[in-house]
């Protein structure tokens, strides 16, 4: 996606009432008896930006005035690949999606403000009829970032459990998935944010509720195969959330660790541990809070001692004190 808006900056009168940005054009009166959804309809895959680029191949060449074609099919295809092209933030509980890009004249990709009034209507439209539930999910949260309705945080939340879902089943695949499968980055980010969006609305709504169980399953799953990364994603998901008995959850980390083979990478081990000893605190079990945190630091101290420099081993010490 190349378009780009000049931003908040203004050098002229004429600025005060700026023209809409090229990827907030389509209204709804643009998809009467229009398949919005043809250029992604056969894609399996779970990312947004690839529907984006469908999107944006979809929408035509640019014209030898430097803008795409003034048609209906254009300005809803541009509009959709600026919305799937937002960068996703699923740390941010208020501000989920960034700009893919802004240049050094402040010009910038699409934002989610560039769709608050008739825009929000069109993309909220277009949310309730997608099928694809990648494309569901981000027009819908786009929606209840800007416009704060109850129903579009439902399906978005709906719609982000069951990207997940599918993914684990094999019938949609992310970007650059290994032989982990589901077990990634990309499905803890999109559970993060149903789960989010559950704290708005209601962690018993049936999103955030299928996103609960999809993280106790993928946790577990982690756990059975001795991934330790997996392991940690999910398992801080579920202290974060209150997803499962927090108590239980430390004890199987212990006895993931436990198992672990030998050349295990000890840095994550400490983490693993700590994240143990968080899991206690939270089930008010004492001592097996500070006996989880000493092992930490017992780990600590041996990767200090296979330091080949005094200085790296000395802070390695300082942590394991701290």
């Amino acid at each position: 996606m190349e378009d780009l808006s000049p931003g908040n900056a203004s050098e002229d009168a004429s600025a005060s009432n700026p023209p809409p940005p090229p990827w907030a054009r389509a209204t709804l009166s643009d998809l009467t008896d229009f398949d919005f959804e043809a250029p992604v309809a056969e894609s399996k895959s779970a990312d947004s930006s690839t529907l984006s680029d469908l999107f944006s191949a979809a929408g035509g060449s640019i014209g030898s005035n430097g803008e795409l074609a003034d048609t209906p099919a254009a300005r809803v295809f541009q509009m959709l690949s600026a919305a799937a092209g937002m960068i996703f933030r699923s740390k941010e509980p208020n501000e989920p999606f960034g700009a893919l890009m802004v240049t050094a004249d402040g010009r910038r990709t699409a934002l989610p403000v560039d769709f608050c009034g008739p825009p929000a209507e069109v993309l909220a439209e277009m949310a309730r009829r997608a099928t694809h539930p990648v494309l569901r999910a981000r027009l819908a949260d786009i929606c209840w970032v800007v416009d704060r309705k109850a129903q579009l945080a439902a399906i978005a939340a709906e719609s982000y459990a069951d990207i997940v879902a599918k993914v684990g089943a094999g019938e949609l695949r992310f970007r650059g998935e290994d032989d982990r499968g589901v077990l990634t980055f990309d499905a803890r980010d999109l559970l993060r944010r149903a789960l989010l969006i559950g704290r708005a609305i209601g962690a018993d709504k049936r999103g955030p509720a299928a996103a609960r169980d999809i993280v106790s399953a993928l946790r577990v799953k982690a756990f059975e195969q001795g991934l330790m990364v997996p392991s940690l994603w999910f398992s801080h998901l579920a202290l974060d959330f209150g997803v499962g008995d927090a108590g239980e959850i430390s004890s199987q980390i212990e006895a993931l660790i436990a198992k672990l083979p030998e050349g295990s990478d000890p840095h994550t081990i400490v983490k693993l541990w700590r994240m143990a000893a968080r899991g206690y605190r939270l089930a008010k079990r004492t001592d097996d809070q500070h006996r989880s945190q000493s092992s930490a630091a017992d780990q600590l101290v041996a990767i200090a001692a296979s330091q080949p420099m005094a200085l790296l081993a000395s802070q390695t010490l300082t942590e394991a004190i701290g």
